[in-house]
């Protein structure tokens, strides 16, 4: 098996979705294309899944771990507020 080397592009990276689409929108002065459209659609549901895990981790993972501090009578980090994504 050949190992690629150098910087690889995975294009199922929330980053590469997002620069994806701007390159649809920067790719002309007219409205947005059908093709801008597609692409950050796929990059909002992936932008979506992604604060959902991040609320779900701070929410149950790390409120354990927040709650054990508190028990050793330590305070390490404020309380984190849920992103909102609208």
């Amino acid at each position: 098996m050949i190992n690629p080397k150098g910087i690889q592009s995975d294009p199922n990276k929330i980053v590469s979705k997002l620069f994806r689409a701007q390159g649809y929108l920067l790719s002309s002065y007219d409205k947005p294309s059908q093709m801008f459209e597609i692409t950050f659609e796929d990059f909002s549901k992936s932008l979506e899944n992604v604060v959902k895990d991040v609320n779900n981790y701070f929410q149950f993972s790390f409120a354990d771990l927040i709650k054990d501090i508190d028990e050793a009578g330590l305070s390490l980090i404020e309380k984190y507020e849920p992103i909102e994504f609208k």
